[in-house]
């Protein structure tokens, strides 16, 4: 399996994506759903 170009890791786990933008969504994505399930902006 080839490795994602783009990974970000964090104490509580990693976001990986081939493409830059997409990361920077999925990041967006994933903390805002945080936000608005426990009111607060985490990882």
């Amino acid at each position: 399996m080839a490795e994602s170009k783009y990974v970000l890791t964090t104490d509580a786990g990693h976001y990986e994506s081939d493409n830059l933008f997409f990361l920077i969504c999925e990041i967006i994505i994933h903390r805002t759903w945080h936000l608005i399930k426990h009111g607060r902006w985490m990882d």
